[in-house]
């Protein structure tokens, strides 16, 4: 199993309730390590928005694991940006 990381920049109106169902659906895709970093300042404008809440997640799998974690990313409407990598052992 690889480990990996994924960076994703969600809406900062997000409430309690969406931010759970988002981490709700991630752990029906893999078993995951969840950090809250908050809403940040972006570095530039993405999709009108100027401020952004972050969150980070760490996890094991396969590259379909990645698949389905980026596929969900871009049907949701509140992920404005995303990002996975694979981590360096």
């Amino acid at each position: 199993m690889k480990k990996y990381e994924s960076i994703v920049i969600l809406d900062e109106k997000i409430n309690e309730e969406g931010l759970n169902e988002f981490k709700d659906y991630l752990t029906t895709i893999v078993e995951y390590n969840g950090e809250d970093i908050g809403i940040k300042q972006l570095a530039y404008e993405i999709k009108g928005h100027k401020k952004g809440h972050f969150y980070k997640i760490e996890f094991e799998g396969n590259e379909n694991i990645v698949e389905k974690l980026e596929r969900y990313y871009r049907i949701k409407e509140e992920v404005l940006k995303f990002i996975t990598i694979r981590k360096e052992v």
